[in-house]
Parts: structure tokens; sequence; C-alpha cells
């Protein structure tokens, strides 16, 4: 059941993170962000660029919404694997940890995404 569960995770976190980069959205909601972000600054514009960039916010926030509103539910990697942290530093150590974790398996993802479009385009 816990691979399960991680697998699932990070499916989501990686449509979520496709869809933010890349997507459009319904009513261009997508495509708005990328473009508030961009004016806010260069540094957040390139953010919303990024497969390996925004996976990273993407599950530290994903992590703090588990912790903190949800703790019953376990659905990010830290908390499936070790259960809810106790500690001040176990939470931020999860919060950072949850992000790697996301940032790594999305670009993963991303990556044999590619390489899959690529192949089909040589063909």
């Amino acid at each position: 059941m816990l691979v399960i569960k991680l697998i699932v995770y990070t499916v989501c976190a990686y449509a979520l993170g496709e869809m933010m980069v890349f997507g459009r959205g319904p009513f261009g909601i997508f495509t708005l962000m990328r473009k508030a972000a961009s004016k806010v600054s260069d540094g957040m514009g390139e953010l919303f660029g990024c497969m390996l960039c925004l996976p990273m916010w993407i599950g530290m926030v994903l992590s703090v919404l588990n912790i903190f509103l949800f703790p019953s539910l376990a659905f990010v990697p830290s908390m499936v694997v070790y259960g809810v942290p106790l500690t001040k530093g176990a939470v931020l150590l999860s919060v950072f940890v949850d992000g790697l974790f996301t940032s790594g398996s999305s670009w993963l993802l991303y990556q044999i995404e590619c390489f899959v479009e690529n192949i089909r385009e040589s063909e």
C-alpha cells in the first residue's frame, strides 16, 4: 500500500506541475499565473517555466497542507513513510524532503516524457 500511495502522489504532483508549467487551464488560469509571476520578477517567471523548480515548491506546499491542515490524512511522502512529525525540526525536515521528492520524481517523469516524444518524432 505504501508504494501505491507514493505512486499516486508522484503522478498527481507531476500532473499539477505539468499543468502549471505548460497548461492553459480552464479560463486560461495557468497562463494568467505565469504572466503574473513574470511581472512580479524574472526569477518568479522562471520558476513557472521549470519542471525541476516548480514541483519543489508544489511538494513543500502540499507537505505544509498535509502536516498542519490534514494531519490524519497522510498523502505526502514523509507522512506516508514516517507518520506525523512531532518536533519542529522534524516538521521542517519533512517539508524539505517532500519538496525534494516531488521535484526529483516530477523531473524524472518529465525526462521520460521528453524521451518518448523524441522517439516518436524521429520515427
